[in-house]
């Protein structure tokens, strides 16, 4: 029996080439984002608006930004349809929310009702809570490139501290989770 090893060596060469094309995606993709993140600045206006708005938590609180007593505020913006790609951010969110009293948690949720804030906390167990922004007015004001989206706020020196874009990988997230930990420090 014949063995066809110019065969075997062609299917070896396309498959070494469609990995390699796969690994060129995702470095294009994931350079995408850092220069997206690096090249957003929400406009200051948005800050002011963030830190004056009175919103509304899942179980009916008033919450105002500006007056919450922490140093840093962690805003992740988000809409009912980014839930299943951004189950990982919410996670970790969990854990950020745990590790440092200076900082809170907040995600917003552009676009929802009380309905669906509700269903998002229930469902994946935050710590943290979910404000509403039923008309997507706080996403709008800060011009956010996507969402998830998380902006990182001093509130004492109000200014924005940091930003980032969806983190998809797990080593994403991580990095976004040492930033966290050693802001200010």
């Amino acid at each position: 029996m014949k063995v066809n090893r110019g065969g075997a060596v062609y299917v070896s060469s396309i498959l070494v080439l469609l990995l390699s094309s796969a690994l060129l995606l995702h470095a294009v993709q994931t350079l995408q984002a850092d220069i997206r993140a690096n090249s957003f600045v929400p406009p200051a206006s948005a800050l002011r608006e963030a830190l004056s708005a009175t919103m509304r938590t899942t179980d009916g609180q008033s919450v105002v930004l500006g007056s919450v007593p922490r140093r840093y505020l962690v805003l992740f913006f988000f809409t009912v349809s980014d839930c299943p790609s951004c189950l990982g951010e919410m996670t970790d969110l969990n854990r950020i929310a745990g590790f440092r009293s200076d900082m809170q948690v907040f995600a917003i949720l552009a676009f929802g009702n009380t309905d669906e804030a509700r269903q998002t906390q229930r469902n994946f167990g935050f710590s943290y809570p979910v404000l509403q922004d039923e008309t997507g007015y706080l996403q709008r004001e800060f011009h956010l490139p996507e969402t998830p989206w998380k902006i990182v706020i001093d509130r004492r020196e109000r200014r924005i501290v940091y930003q980032d874009p969806p983190g998809f990988t797990p080593a994403e997230r991580e990095a976004f989770t040492a930033r966290m930990n050693q802001l200010g420090h």
